[in-house]
């Protein structure tokens, strides 16, 4: 006993069946094997009534035989007898979540499916179905599925939600659900590398996208100053900057698709290797200054302790005509400094150090800066009044260690005497690096064309005080001083050597 046995009652066919009018009934071998009796419900759906226990043997025969309950009962046409009916499609339905929350469905294995549904679903004469084709981004199997054609079916078959109780040709359906990736599955898969670890100045080639990678890519270096760079494409590449300290760089690495996006990071450390082949001392330890007010200030005031006052002298004192020695004038105070420094490049006027009076109106100063531009100056003269300066480099690194060697061989001018063809009479300035590890000392650059101002008198006496970091409290340094020396030279005697000069920076 199947549903049609109790759920005849009430129907528009019962009632046809009581007034002797005729019903469609059929008998046969179902899709199951089983032998069923079933009535046609509302035209379109037929309704098993009973069938046999058990599925028929294959190869048996069978005939039909009617035989009716009293004599009141009619067979109201001939039985159409089929031998067998056109084998119809074993039909496996099917549904995919693509993407998410747009459920696609019915989709099948086969085109033969797939128009055999289109064909009974809408109507369609006998071998008039047809399908198209779907492959889904977020099926991992990346199968051809193939589906009814959509112009036949004005509902189409995208929905917001899982098939639930349909069916097919009056028989229940039961879909089998595609597994597919959810969007974030479908993002691409986050970048990752083992961190690097490299001297500085090392070439530096890091493949961050795959070839025939389907995403987007954008990277981020933090900090600055790496000297790496992407190439937008797959690669980060360059040199790795100098360092005064093994620094570590975060490069962060974006990918994305219409899915969503994916984030990954790894590190480059790039550790700082001293120059030891051409310094003697090993730079381990340095004054970094914030340029919060933050300077070293020498801690005696007495006039003697401090080359660069000159004894408090203000007087004129004229080249040696030997220009290789200083001068040998009895009032001539010679001097010669050396400092080791880094600068953070901070966009400010700062003086790495200075000797003199300060930030007042006519106070004078001698002192080497830093401007906003990175350029290095050597200066002597008076706040309000001028300065002589040399400009010793232009656009310094905030990478690199720099050693500037200034030394006075004893030349003080007036103010119409210090001319850009006489200042550099008095003076020997050099400049190392440890862009070549500090190899090189370097031509003397107080010529001429380095004076940028002049005009500024040199034989007042500089009294105050004598600072690292500022000038006193003002114009405060951004960066490192790891040494300063500052020393008298003997009068009218040849001049430091190369030699000499490279090992008061190298060797202090």
């Amino acid at each position: 006993m199947r549903a049609g046995w109790s759920n005849f009652n009430g129907t528009d066919e019962q009632a046809d069946w009581l007034a002797g009018n005729p019903i469609k009934v059929r008998c046969g071998i179902d899709a199951d094997g089983y032998i069923s009796i079933e009535t046609l419900r509302n035209g379109t759906d037929w309704v098993v009534h009973a069938r046999s226990g058990y599925p028929v043997i294959q190869g048996s025969e069978y005939h039909l035989g009617i035989k009716s309950q009293s004599t009141s009962a009619r067979v109201f046409s001939a039985p159409k007898v089929h031998l067998l009916e056109p084998e119809a499609p074993t039909m496996y339905f099917r549904y995919i979540e693509s993407p998410d929350g747009v459920f696609n469905y019915p989709i099948f294995a086969t085109a033969e499916e797939a128009e055999y549904y289109d064909e009974i679903h809408n109507q369609l004469n006998e071998g008039d179905g047809q399908s198209h084709t779907h492959t889904y981004a977020d099926d991992p199997t990346n199968t051809t599925w193939y589906m009814p054609e959509a112009s036949h079916d004005p509902s189409n078959y995208s929905f917001s939600s899982a098939p639930s109780a349909t069916t097919f040709n009056g028989n229940p359906v039961t879909y089998t659900e595609v597994t597919s990736l959810t969007n974030a599955d479908l993002t691409p898969t986050s970048f990752s590398a083992s961190d690097v670890t490299q001297e500085e100045g090392t070439n530096v080639n890091i493949q961050v996208t795959p070839q025939g990678a389907s995403w987007s890519t954008s990277v981020a270096i933090t900090p600055s100053g790496s000297g790496l760079v992407y190439d937008g494409y797959s690669l980060v590449q360059g040199t790795l900057a100098d360092v005064g300290s093994d620094t570590t760089y975060t490069i962060t690495v974006t990918r994305a698709n219409s899915y969503g996006s994916s984030t990954g990071s790894m590190t480059v450390t790039a550790t700082d290797v001293a120059p030891a082949q051409t310094n003697l001392t090993a730079w381990t330890k340095a004054l970094d200054f914030s340029g919060s007010n933050e300077h070293a200030e020498q801690a005696s005031s007495d006039v003697n302790y401090n080359p660069l006052r000159m004894n408090n002298l203000s007087t004129q004192v004229p080249v040696n005509a030997d220009s290789g020695k200083t001068t040998n004038d009895t009032n001539a105070r010679p001097w010669a400094t050396a400092i080791v420094f880094k600068s953070d490049n901070n966009n400010s006027n700062q003086h790495i150090w200075n000797s003199g009076e300060g930030a007042g109106t006519n106070a004078d100063n001698i002192y080497l800066r830093v401007d906003s531009s990175a350029n290095l100056f050597f200066g002597w003269g008076r706040e309000g009044v001028g300065y002589n300066e040399c400009r010793i480099a232009q656009s310094i690194s905030s990478s690199t260690w720099y050693g500037v060697y200034i030394a006075s061989k004893g030349y003080r001018a007036s103010a119409a005497a210090a001319t850009s063809n006489n200042l550099p009479l008095g003076f020997d300035i050099r400049m190392m690096s440890s862009s070549d590890s500090f190899n090189a000392v370097g031509s003397n650059l107080a010529i001429s064309s380095n004076w940028t101002s002049t005009g500024a008198r040199m034989d007042r006496a500089v009294t105050g005080d004598f600072t690292i970091g500022g000038r006193g409290s003002n114009r405060s340094f951004h960066g490192k001083v790891a040494s300063m020396v500052i020393t008298n030279l003997r009068v009218g005697q040849p001049i430091p050597s190369d030699a000499e000069i490279k090992l008061m920076i190298t060797d202090p």
